[in-house]
C-alpha cells in the first residue's frame, strides 16, 4: 500500500506546525492514573521523530465514551513517566490554545483536550475539521486502533492540509496486510454475532490455510449444526452450509460450561438448556495448540471465552503457549492485548496491534476509510 509517509518530508518539518492524531484512549482510574501505557508508548517514536526534526506538535485525540472525560491524566503520563514536556490545554479551540502554538519552540508539544469533547469530531463536521486545520501546516494520523471510523479528525482534517502516515500507522499496515505474511497462516477469531463477522470470515478462508472460530463465533456454527448452547451468547442468524463444511475452518469440540456455582468442561454437543458456555475446554486448547505449530503465522483477535465474566483461563494457556513459539504471531483486541500486558508478554510476539474493531476490518477489506486519505495517488 502506498501512503504518504511522514518520512518523507523530513526536510520540511523543522519549524512547521504539525497536528498529529494519536489514539490515547486508554483506561484511567477515577484518581486519575493512566491503567494502561501500550497505546501511548506505540505512538513515541512519532512523536520523537516530530521532535527531532523540530516540528512544533499538536497532539489531538479522544479519550473514553462521555464527552466530559479528559485527557489531562495522559498529559501528566507522559510529563511524569516518560520525560515528555507537553504543555495540556483543557479545551479544543480559543485564543489560548492559539497563542500556545504561536510561542512553541521547535519540537515543542501542545496537547488539546477530548476531541469528543465537541459533538463537531464524531459528526465529522465539515466546519470543526476546518478549525482544527488552522492550527497547522501539516496532518500526521498515527492512530491506527480508530482510522475506521469517519470521525473529523480522522478524514475530515486530511482533507485541509497535507496529510501523512504516522510510523506507528506504517508499523500496523505492514504487519497486517495478509499479502505480507508467511504460509501457512493460522487466524484465530473471537467476538460477538456471527452476522458482523462473516465478511471477514470469507474473505480470511480466500489468504489463510486454517481459521479457528471460537467464543461467541463457535456458537452460531454450535446452533447451525443443531446443538444445544443452553442460555450462552449468540448471534442472530447462524453460518450458511458451504462455511459449515469448509475444511478449513475449525470450532472447539469441548467447552466449560456454568450453571450456578457448579462448572464442568464437555463435549460440545452435550450443553444442557440451563447451562453457560464460558471458555474453550482442555482438549480443544491442545487441538489448538497442535495445529498452531504447524504455522508460519498466526493471526489472533479475541479472547476464548466469556472474559467480562472472568473466565480467562483458555485465553492466558494460549498466550503463553504462543510466547514461547517460534511464528510469526500478531495479536489484536482490547481484552487480549490487555491480557498480555498484564502478563509482560508484549515484547514476546511478533506484533501486538493497537486496534481491536480496525484490525478486523482492515483484515477484511485490506484498508480503512482513514487510509484513503493518506494513499500517494
Amino acid at each position: 500500500m502506498n501512503l504518504r509517509k511522514i518520512q518523507d518530508v523530513k526536510k520540511e518539518l523543522k519549524g512547521a506546525r504539525v497536528i498529529c492524531r494519536v489514539d490515547f484512549n486508554v483506561p484511567i482510574k477515577e484518581s486519575g492514573i493512566v491503567m494502561s501505557d501500550f497505546r501511548i508508548k506505540a505512538t513515541l517514536p512519532t512523536i520523537n521523530f516530530l521532535k527531532e526534526a523540530g516540528a512544533k506538535i499538536i497532539l489531538i485525540s479522544h479519550i473514553g465514551r462521555a464527552p466530559n472525560e479528559s485527557l489531562a491524566p495522559v498529559a501528566n503520563y507522559l510529563k511524569q513517566n516518560l520525560g515528555m514536556n507537553v504543555d495540556f490545554v483543557s479545551s479544543i479551540f480559543g485564543s489560548e490554545i492559539e497563542d500556545k502554538i504561536d510561542s512553541l519552540e521547535d519540537g515543542g508539544i501542545v496537547m488539546l483536550e477530548n476531541l469528543r469533547s465537541d459533538p463537531g469530531e464524531t459528526s465529522n463536521d465539515s466546519f470543526f475539521s476546518k478549525q482544527l486545520a488552522e492550527y497547522a501546516d501539516i496532518y500526521v494520523n498515527d492512530a491506527f486502533a480508530v482510522s475506521h471510523r469517519e470521525h473529523a479528525s480522522i478524514v475530515g482534517l486530511p482533507k485541509e492540509i497535507p496529510a501523512f502516515a504516522g510510523l506507528r500507522m506504517q508499523e500496523e499496515i505492514n504487519h497486517l496486510l495478509l499479502k505480507n505474511m508467511n504460509h501457512p497462516v493460522l487466524a484465530v477469531i473471537g467476538g460477538l454475532k456471527f452476522e458482523t463477522k462473516e465478511p471477514l470470515v470469507e474473505r480470511l478462508l480466500d489468504d489463510v490455510e486454517s481459521l479457528y472460530l471460537c467464543g461467541a463465533l463457535a456458537h452460531d456454527f454450535y446452533r447451525a449444526e443443531g446443538f444445544e448452547i443452553g442460555t450462552s451468547v449468540h448471534g442472530d442468524s447462524i453460518p450458511k452450509d458451504d462455511l459449515i463444511e469448509n475444511k478449513k475452518i475449525t470450532i472447539p469440540s469441548d467447552v466449560l460450561v456454568e450453571n450456578g456455582a457448579r462448572k464442568e468442561y464437555k463435549k460440545s454437543d452435550q450443553v444442557l438448556h440451563n447451562e453457560k458456555i464460558v471458555d474453550i475446554g482442555t482438549e480443544s486448547l491442545e487441538e489448538l495448540k497442535e495445529l498452531s505449530r504447524t504455522a508460519k503465522t498466526i493471526i489472533w483477535n479475541g479472547p476464548f471465552g466469556w472474559y467480562e465474566g472472568g473466565y480467562d483461563k483458555g485465553t492466558i494457556e494460549y498466550l503463553e503457549f504462543l510466547a514461547d513459539l517460534d511464528s510469526n504471531i500478531i495479536i489484536g483486541g482490547g481484552d487480549t492485548v490487555g491480557l498480555i500486558e498484564k502478563m509482560s508478554l508484549i515484547n514476546r510476539f511478533s506484533f501486538v496491534s493497537t486496534g481491536g474493531g480496525a484490525m478486523l476490518e482492515f483484515l477484511e477489506k485490506g484498508s480503512l476509510v482513514a487510509l484513503e486519505y493518506l494513499k500517494d495517488k
